[in-house]
């Protein structure tokens, strides 16, 4: 009885060990998280623009559901058509974040993180890109390719 308890207990960290293995890497989450550094930067060198504590992160089925609620200190709040739609009713401009899910390209797989602004026009929100940054998986490894700059930096 002792034997299949002690044999129960190790399976049962061991499970445990492979799930938080698994949330911490993320490559969404990841992404994420160097994307808004690269934000965070861009502020600190441009110290008359306002940087806000919370960022909207469109809602994706694929690439939202294991984001943190919180990424080197800002909130993240993760919103939908209509709430974005509702944002733009109080705010003529919202900034918006997406990420893409991956693709296959070239051998490897991509993933976009995209800056957007939400306008409201008339009854429809009309989006803008404005920058974003495009990631590789390559050997099982996350690398930046490159930073598309746009209106804000």
């Amino acid at each position: 009885m002792r034997k299949s308890t002690l044999i129960l207990l190790m399976i049962l960290f061991q499970l445990k060990a492979n799930s938080q293995e698994i949330d911490s890497l993320n490559v969404y989450s990841n992404a994420l998280k160097i994307h808004i550094s690269h934000k965070i930067e861009f502020y600190k060198n441009n110290p008359k623009l306002k940087f806000s504590d919370e960022l909207y992160l469109e809602e994706n089925e694929f690439t939202t559901n294991k984001i943190p609620k919180v990424i080197l200190g800002k909130k993240i709040t993760i919103v939908n058509k209509e709430d974005i739609y509702n944002l733009t009713k109080s705010n003529k401009l919202v900034s918006i974040i997406s990420i893409r899910p991956a693709t296959w390209k070239n051998g490897s797989l991509r993933i976009m993180v995209i800056d957007l602004f939400a306008i409201k026009s008339r009854k429809k929100v009309a989006y803008t890109k404005v920058g974003g940054s495009e990631f590789e998986i390559k050997d099982f490894t996350l690398n930046e390719l490159n930073r598309i700059h746009g209106n804000y930096d």
